[in-house]
């Protein structure tokens, strides 16, 4: 973890709030991608018109 960082535990449950947020706003969660050995976690979801996007 470089400096600065969150632990991917910290990281992973803001972006679920964030996540949340914006489902509550009409995107939809495509899938979540969590690899615990490299400490990614995203979330891919859906616009209300379909186009796909990220958060990390």
């Amino acid at each position: 973890m470089s400096d600065g960082e969150q632990p991917v535990e910290q990281r992973a449950e803001v972006v679920r709030k964030k996540a949340d947020e914006l489902c509550a706003g009409g995107a939809s969660i495509v899938r979540r991608i969590e690899i615990d050995d490299a400490g990614y976690y995203f979330v891919v979801l859906h616009d209300p018109e379909g186009n796909e996007f990220c958060i990390s």
